[in-house]
């Protein structure tokens, strides 16, 4: 691994960040990655609606990676989430609302994806992402296309015609951690059966 100072002020670093990966899209439309500027929204900034999108609270989950710069690239360049606190070690993310930390462990070792069978599809197992509605998933999926991002399944409506239909992709981060991104016309049929 290369080495990396930590050590630098957090503003430093991510400047740093930027010239290293100048040929990268870093905004999200205005967005910065500058926690201390204002920025313009985001698609996955975008109100749910329904019953169960106002009972929803914000979650957190907790990733390993292998490599803060490459995770920061990724959730930051990529798909827009706004850098919160960090530390040599780790880094948070606001994705759609949610807290997404980043640790670093040198150590990763990428376990066998496993994959589960899904209207189709073999959907990689574990993994997790954010529920927007059908517009915002739309321009976030085009976003996160023209970035350059790879689909491990590109965007595409699932149960169509169906109750629970939905636009979903697939996308993994540099540590192999698979996310997925819905969209849904009707937010209320986001547990529907029937």
């Amino acid at each position: 691994r290369r080495a990396r100072d930590h050590a630098a002020p957090v503003g430093r670093r991510i400047q740093g960040w930027r010239r290293r990966r100048a040929s990268t899209p870093l905004h999200f439309d205005d967005m910065t990655n500058d926690t201390t500027s204002p920025r313009a929204a985001s698609p996955l900034d975008a109100p749910s609606s329904g019953e169960h999108a106002a009972a929803t609270r914000p979650f957190h989950l907790a990733l390993r990676v292998d490599d803060l710069d490459e995770a920061e690239g990724f959730y930051a360049g990529v798909l827009g989430a706004r850098i919160g606190r960090r530390d040599a070690r780790w880094i948070d993310f606001d994705l759609g609302g949610h807290q997404i930390t980043v640790h670093l462990d040198e150590s990763l070792d990428p376990a066998d994806e496993g994959t589960n069978p899904v209207d189709g599809d073999a959907v990689p197992v574990p993994h997790f992402g954010v529920v927007l509605d059908i517009e915002a998933w739309r321009a976030f999926a085009a976003a996160v296309e023209a970035r350059g991002a790879r689909f491990i399944l590109g965007p595409r409506v699932r149960f169509e015609g169906e109750p629970g239909e939905q636009g979903t992709f697939f996308v993994r981060d540099p540590a192999g951690n698979a996310l997925e991104f819905k969209g849904f016309r009707r937010a209320h049929e986001l547990f529907a059966v029937e």
